[in-house]
């Protein structure tokens, strides 16, 4: 029997777990905690427990399965997520590479999307992260078994996973032009930890930086893809869960929330991951863009709109701050101006007076004009006030 590494990848909103299993002789197990969770309550503790207990893993070829966490609890940007799954992997081949001929990936929400775009990096050599593996020297023996199997990652099962970012209202609100918007983004990139929500893993999810937009970019790799999709979710929108004819895609059955796949007295949810990890990862001709019900375009349209109404007052107390901010600098600005006028008469006159004395000939010592700096903005005469904008970039660091 085909032996696997098999590791799930979990985030609950945007943390992510990352699970290994291997069937037959290696069965290792790799935990993983997620984002503001940890790993004796995080919930896929409560998936794997009872699932295990009965033999499940073990009936479909895994054993055991061991936890491992992803940077900063899922907090990272994605690209430090691929990474650390990169070296996971990497550092089970190290251990025991010889009983490990395949492997097989499932992750729920920010887990998901890394997984899948992991298994799209290395595939694709030319890439910016496959360039920093193989620089680093860290992940070795990975690459060398990808070249050798380009099969190696065989199936991967992303769940609940937004794969386009979160809502659009959530994304609007976040690469808006609004100071509070913009202090959010600064904090999470001044701040190696950020704020619980703000931080560069929330940012990627709300493709408030490129991550996302560059990883969709690459060419997907030859892994069979199966995303799982919940008939209602809070944090990812329906048409974000998926990627049209890219993967066989599937609304699970007694599925509402957003780590409701995971549930492990649900047989429907639980026959639906085991059936994507063991499906023939060389068979795509199931390869869909699935109808989407009108109830759950309707309930991702009511949940949007919620998030937009929640986050209004933030756009209205952004444009506020905005508007009273230059408000508040208009009369500076002018006596700014006013002040610099002067500055710049009086050094006009100045130069004018030094000029006219070097073509009398009393003085050839200084023929530069003269000017003190306030008509060049130089320091001196006049007072140079910043523009809003300016004042924006010192205090907000952008």
């Amino acid at each position: 029997m085909k032996i696997k590494l098999f590791i799930i990848v979990i985030l609950v909103f945007s943390a992510s777990f990352a699970f290994a299993a291997v069937g037959g002789k290696a069965n290792k197990v790799v935990a993983v905690s997620g984002f503001e969770n940890n790993d004796e309550t995080s919930i896929m503790n409560k998936w794997v427990d009872p699932l295990e207990s009965q033999g499940v893993f073990e009936k479909n070829g895994y054993k055991h399965v061991e936890k491992m966490s992803l940077p900063n609890n899922g907090r990272d940007s994605m690209r430090n997520d691929i990474k650390k799954l990169a070296k996971t992997i990497n550092n089970e081949l190290v251990k025991d590479g010889q009983n490990i001929t395949g492997v097989d990936l499932v992750g729920h929400s920010k887990g998901g999307v890394c997984i899948e775009n992991f298994s799209a990096v290395i595939a694709n050599p030319d890439s910016e992260i496959y360039k920093e593996l193989k620089e680093s020297g860290e992940c070795d023996e990975l690459l060398a078994r990808w070249n050798s199997d380009k099969m190696f990652v065989e199936n991967v099962v992303p769940v609940s996973a937004p794969m386009d970012g979160t809502y659009k209202s959530i994304q609007n609100f976040v690469k808006s032009d609004d100071l509070l918007a913009k202090a959010a983004r600064n904090k999470a990139t001044k701040d190696e930890h950020g704020m619980k929500i703000i931080n560069e893993g929330m940012l990627s999810l709300a493709k408030a930086n490129d991550d996302v937009d560059y990883l969709n970019s690459l060419k997907p790799g030859p892994s069979r893809k199966v995303y799982l999709v919940s008939n209602y979710d809070p944090i990812v929108p329906s048409a974000s869960a998926y990627k049209a004819n890219q993967g066989y895609t599937e609304f699970v059955k007694g599925s509402s929330g957003h780590s409701s796949i995971f549930n492990p007295k649900n047989p429907d949810a639980v026959d639906a991951i085991f059936r994507g990890l063991k499906s023939d990862p060389n068979d795509k001709s199931d390869y869909n863009n699935p109808k989407v019900s009108w109830k759950t375009k309707a309930k991702d349209m009511a949940i949007d709109g919620i998030v937009n109404t929640v986050t209004l007052p933030g756009k209205v107390a952004g444009t506020t701050v905005s508007v009273a901010a230059k408000i508040i600098k208009a009369p500076f600005v002018l006596a700014g101006k006013i002040f610099k006028g002067i500055g710049s008469f009086f050094s006009k006159k100045e130069s004018n007076q030094k000029g006219s004395t070097v073509a009398s000939g009393t003085s050839g010592a200084d023929s530069t004009g003269g000017s003190s700096g306030g008509a060049s903005g130089q320091k001196g005469n006049g007072i140079e006030w910043t523009s809003l904008g300016d004042i924006e970039r010192e205090y907000l660091g952008e």
